[in-house]
Order: structure tokens, then C-alpha cells, then sequence
């Protein structure tokens, strides 16, 4: 049996195609609510956390960021790296 501290949960991402009205993608979980018409969803891969998700965007879209729904916490981190 796995102990939760060791057990890493494993998610697909994908990022907005079209930038928000501040120029950013948006980067999002598979299942996030929030998650761009499949019409406008860039499929990114299958990552460990957000973060990892935001730098492979970022290689496409410079200006990419974490959903505040499905990647909150990331995106709290990576606007304080920016301040």
C-alpha cells in the first residue's frame, strides 16, 4: 500500500489557444470546468503538477499561466516569482 506523501497524482494538461484579454494562455487539467472548447484546447502532455505544465506552454505561448480553478496555487506562485 502507497503512503499519500509518496503517491504522486499524474494529470493530463492542456492550454488555451487564444490569449485572454491580458495576452496570456491559460493552462488547464484535463477535467477543469474552466477548460477552452476542444476547438481552442492545445493538448501539452501528461505531467506531474502544474508548474511542469506552465514552462511546456510557455515554450509555445510565452505568456502562459495556471488556471486560478485548477491551478491556483501554482498560479499564486508564479505571479509572486514575476513581482
Amino acid at each position: 500500500m502507497l503512503k499519500n506523501s509518496n503517491y504522486i497524482q499524474m494529470c493530463h494538461y492542456c492550454v488555451n489557444s487564444i490569449a485572454q484579454e491580458t495576452g496570456e494562455h491559460e493552462v488547464h487539467k484535463e477535467d477543469c470546468k474552466h477548460s477552452p472548447n476542444m476547438v481552442f484546447k492545445k493538448y501539452l502532455g501528461y505531467f506531474s503538477n502544474c508548474s511542469i505544465a506552465i514552462e511546456e506552454a510557455k515554450k509555445i505561448y510565452p505568456k502562459s499561466k495556471g488556471c486560478k480553478y485548477c491551478c491556483g496555487v501554482t498560479m499564486l506562485v508564479e505571479t509572486k516569482k514575476l513581482v
